[in-house]
Formats: C-alpha cells, structure tokens, sequence
C-alpha cells in the first residue's frame, strides 16, 4: 500500500493516491475507506494521509479538526496545521 512508503514528516494526498492506483480504478472514496479500515497502523501509518486540498482529513472515522490524534501525531513528525485544519507547509507532501 502506497501509505506505507511515507515516511516520518511527510505526507500523501489523496489524489495522489489516487493517481497512483487508477489502473485499479480507484477513487478518493474508495481510498478513504480502506485507510479508514486499515487494520496494519502504525506499519501502514494511515494518518500521514490528507485530503487533496491539504485540509488535514478524516482519521479513525472523525472528519477536520475533531481529529485530535492525528493532529498529535504528525505534530511530533514535524508536520503542521493552521488552526482550522489545513497544511502549513505544502513541502512535505511526497511527489513521488
């Protein structure tokens, strides 16, 4: 799974996974669905994933800035927030 090669600090879009997978015919809801079921966190670390617009996501079926958890796990990984939940620093998204 694409998620799994993220590493420590940076981050993936769901449209880039997206992209990535299109030969399965994947779509953003599909892709949403299985980080949210991913019984493999942290070895498949799910939360390093966020929306498209760099809006910090959903994260163990919580949507935006209730996702607290994810929040603090990115933050120790140096990743940041605005306070109403989108990406500060767009150099961390993995472009392959």
């Amino acid at each position: 799974m694409f998620a799994q090669h993220l590493g420590k600090g940076h981050l993936g879009l769901v449209r880039i996974i997206t992209t990535c997978h299109i030969y399965l015919f994947t779509v953003p809801v599909a892709v949403g669905t299985a980080l949210r079921n991913n019984p493999f966190a942290p070895i498949v670390p799910c939360h390093r994933v966020v929306a498209s617009s760099c809006y910090i996501g959903e994260y163990l079926g919580e949507w935006g800035i209730r996702c607290q958890m994810k929040f603090d796990m990115l933050g120790k990984e140096g990743v940041e927030f605005t306070p109403d939940g989108y990406l500060v620093n767009r150099s961390v998204i993995w472009r392959g």
